[in-house]
């Protein structure tokens, strides 16, 4: 009788502990895969700030963080396909996009961040960040 509690709590203990090894195994940590500025962008012209080719392994990307001097108006991009827009505010100049799920990209997809601003008083500044990693 105690050899058989015996031998199915340890096999209970052994089967939990194969499935935590095998969930941190799978467990990936995100990271910076792409960062880029656009300077001195004029008022009333689309510019790209960032393209990312997804070379090797297919992509996860978790979030994209923008920012700018001025508020503008930013255009995702996969394959010159618009995918997604956002708007910044003289109040909020920073944009952070964290999506639910991390959005899958194949070998060979072109990803960029554009941007365009109507500010006539001069040039200003706007960078980009891709965090995600390679799935």
């Amino acid at each position: 009788m105690i050899n058989e509690w015996l031998y199915y709590n340890l096999k209970t203990l052994f089967d939990n502990l194969q499935a935590v090894l095998v969930a941190m195994s799978n467990y990936v940590s995100s990271s910076v895969l792409e960062f880029a500025t656009a300077t001195a962008v004029p008022d009333n012209a689309v510019t790209t700030i960032l393209t990312y080719t997804v070379a090797v392994d297919a992509l996860l990307l978790d979030t994209l963080l923008i920012t700018g001097q001025v508020d503008a108006e930013y255009v995702f991009t996969v394959n010159t396909v618009t995918k997604l827009k956002f708007r910044t505010s003289e109040q909020e100049r920073s944009l952070k996009v964290a999506f639910p799920a991390a959005q899958k990209f194949a070998v060979g997809d072109i990803l960029a961040l554009k941007v365009i601003h109507y500010n006539t008083s001069g040039v200003f500044d706007f960078d980009a960040t891709l965090i995600g990693h390679k799935g």
